[in-house]
């Protein structure tokens, strides 16, 4: 991906509202795991996809919309969001 790359995306994306994000990615090493890992991104999905992966990924970060439906409210003001 040209710059920025999607670790700065989803950076700059929780610097203004928590997001579920799903990144997909050729990258396989333990620096690129780790990176996501740190940003709070619901999956890291590599590369080739398959649709058992992307359905279990886009269940998860639903479940996490579900489970806290005022989170992007609480961010807004300045409130932790729950874990």
């Amino acid at each position: 991906m040209p710059p920025p790359d999607g670790f700065a995306v989803c950076a700059a994306l929780r610097s203004s509202l928590p997001p579920q994000v799903i990144l997909m990615t050729g990258l396989t090493d333990a620096e690129h795991v780790r990176r996501a890992l740190d940003l709070g991104v619901v999956a890291l999905l590599r590369k080739p996809l398959t649709r058992e992966a992307v359905v279990d990924a886009v269940n998860v970060a639903a479940e996490r919309c579900h489970r806290d439906p005022l989170a992007k409210l609480r961010w807004h003001f300045g409130m932790h969001p729950r874990a």
